[in-house]
């Protein structure tokens, strides 16, 4: 028996909050000074993280406003942060979540890395550009509150 919609949305904003809680703790954990690994090298970990928490934040929107799992899951969506992002702002994003136009930039810049599955897969040298970690954080910070509170589920705390 499938479950209700909207279990699926809170289910989707729970895993969000996990994933970003891990991409925060990761990073901390690698930004301390002395740590051996190269700066890239060490935090591709907390960039996936954080890129996934976005997919899944962005797509319990998504099903907040009728998008139907199907859609999410087909291939000119599945986990492509844009396509997500470009349908979020379809279905009214940013009446919730004002973003600016480097925020929007932003998730170009980490799609382009996590959709091509370069965070998670070694393949030489090719993580080409990355944003700041702090901007990802920011980012995240400015939409999960209305977006929580959009699908009806409880604040995080970080």
């Amino acid at each position: 028996m499938e479950k209700p919609i909207e279990m699926q949305e809170l289910g989707f904003v729970t895993r969000a909050v996990a994933f970003f809680e891990a991409a925060l703790c990761v990073e901390k954990h690698l930004s301390r000074p002395g740590h051996p690994m190269t700066p890239l090298a060490s935090h591709t970990g907390a960039y996936y993280l954080a890129g996934h928490s976005l997919e899944l934040l962005l797509k319990a929107f998504l099903l907040d406003n009728g998008m139907t799992d199907q859609v999410l899951r087909s291939r000119e969506v599945g986990h492509d942060l844009e396509a997500c992002f470009k349908l979020a702002l379809d279905h009214g994003l940013e009446d919730l979540a004002p973003l600016s136009d480097e925020d929007k930039e932003l998730i170009s810049i980490l799609n382009r890395e996590y959709s091509d599955k370069a965070f998670e897969y070694y393949k030489g040298a090719r993580v080409t550009q990355v944003p700041r970690f702090s901007a990802v954080e920011g980012l995240m910070r400015k939409l999960f509150p209305p977006i929580c509170k959009h699908v009806g589920a409880r604040q995080p705390s970080f």
